[in-house]
């Protein structure tokens, strides 16, 4: 999706790897040179994330 590319490169890596290392969000690859690699249903997910921390709950 053209959305998803944009709405990733406005969010940082630092995030999306937070999320990763706490089991919010898991890459469905790596690439080669260190890269999250992210499928739709992660990026889905990751929308939902946003939404429900922007309404102020916790992400734990």
């Amino acid at each position: 999706m053209l959305f998803n590319k944009y709405l990733l490169k406005s969010i940082s890596p630092y995030l999306t790897a937070s999320y990763d290392e706490i089991g919010l969000l898991k890459p469905s690859d790596i690439s080669t040179s260190g890269y999250r690699l992210y499928d739709d249903e992660e990026i889905n997910r990751l929308m939902q994330i946003l939404f429900f921390k922007e309404l102020g709950f916790s992400l734990k």
